[in-house]
């Protein structure tokens, strides 16, 4: 409730108001990988938001937010439209307790999948309903759900005569059970146990599956030279039908940064989870990511963040996603990227950035491009 609070800029009656806005232009060598050939274009977006929240007394918090995202590209003309996120939620808590609601609405221009280059239309609703109690003076304990249901629209794109639709349009639904124990003031140890389930709107395909699994980490305190989090764990995904491959490994995620002096700032990725894959003959790609970013200040308003990511998707039991039978569709096998942002902060509250990316990618078509570069530059508010 204090940051919420802390974060507005403008109080009408009982409204906690913040405006958001983004704002850019940029251009794209390969903005859909569908083909032989690429296709390049420039593209604009203009997304105002506005986010109020609602305090209680000092007990509840409720927000509302809605955003319009414009989208324009001046050639792939299927790819223009307006979209919108819309979100409804609340907190209610005290000292040994915090429940929190949230429902997301969102119809966007997204890639659905890692391993897929071509954006689609697609629509998605998330609820999330964690609630964390305090056990102790050292201990806390979080249960966590969530239902996330995916649709998408008119993509007229298939891969093995099957729709992307039929192979991605789901309702997942997981439960979590996290117990945190702090360490010390800036550092907390945690366990987590979750469970999951997937189930796919076309029951032809065979998709559906439970999942389950266990990670521990560290949590670190933003206030110290070094913050983020780190977890790793063992997943398994146990199909439905027996005709799919399950999985059993290793999953795990960290997002460390770490403050070098006063100019410079480290921050390392890493990432390694199953998602759905758009092959029929498995209904899940393994994906691991792994980067680096660093920012250098050279003054109060001006940064540099060069970065170098790398990605990797893999598939159970297949040798190539080559020769699975595809059509307009071109999936996406590794790829290396660097990239080079500047930033101003021109106010507070307003960041013009300009940035660039460079990608080599190796794909399921031999003749596919493998390398696409893209440049933006863009204002947006920072809060």
């Amino acid at each position: 409730m204090d940051r919420a609070l802390e974060r507005s800029l403008w109080e009408v009656g009982p409204f906690r108001l913040t405006p958001n806005m983004r704002i850019g232009a940029g251009y794209d060598s390969n903005a859909i990988l569908t083909g032989d050939a690429a296709n390049p274009d420039v593209n604009a977006l203009f997304a105002p938001g506005l986010d109020a929240v609602i305090p209680i007394r000092d007990r509840l918090l409720v927000e509302l937010y809605e955003e319009l995202d414009f989208v324009y590209y001046r050639d792939l003309v299927e790819l223009r439209d307006v979209f919108n996120v819309t979100r409804v939620g609340g907190a209610f808590g005290g000292k040994s307790v915090v429940l929190r609601v949230t429902d997301e609405f969102r119809r966007e221009l997204v890639r659905p999948t890692r391993e897929f280059d071509v954006p689609v239309d697609q629509r998605s609703n998330r609820l999330g309903a964690p609630a964390n109690f305090s056990v102790g003076s050292l201990h806390e304990l979080g249960f966590e759900y969530e239902k996330y249901r995916v649709e998408i629209q008119d993509s007229g794109l298939a891969v093995g005569g099957v729709s992307i639709e039929s192979l991605l349009d789901r309702v997942e639904e997981s439960y979590g059970v996290i117990l945190t124990r702090h360490l010390t003031t800036e550092t907390a140890a945690l366990v987590e146990g979750f469970f999951g389930t997937q189930v796919y709107d076309d029951e032809t395909v065979e998709r559906d599956a439970d999942s389950y699994g266990l990670l521990g980490g560290f949590s670190f305190s933003p206030t110290g030279n070094v913050n983020g989090e780190a977890r790793l764990g063992y997943k398994r995904v146990v199909p439905d039908s027996p005709a799919q491959p399950g999985f059993k490994g290793i999953i795990g995620s960290a997002n460390v940064t770490m403050r070098l002096g006063q100019r410079y700032s480290l921050e390392g990725v890493y990432f390694r989870d199953t998602a759905p894959s758009l092959l029929r003959e498995t209904l899940y790609v393994v994906t691991s990511v792994y980067g680096a970013v660093l920012e250098v200040y050279l003054g109060r308003r001006f940064s540099i963040r060069p970065g170098i990511r790398f990605r990797r998707n893999d598939y159970p039991e297949i040798d190539s996603a080559s020769t699975i039978e595809q059509s307009r569709v071109v999936l996406i096998r590794r790829s290396e990227a660097v990239s080079l942002n500047f930033d101003y902060r021109l106010t507070p509250n307003w960041l013009v950035r300009v940035g660039g990316r460079f990608s080599k990618r190796e794909t399921s078509s031999p003749s596919a491009p493998e390398e696409r570069f893209t440049v933006n530059v863009g204002l947006t508010t920072v809060f």
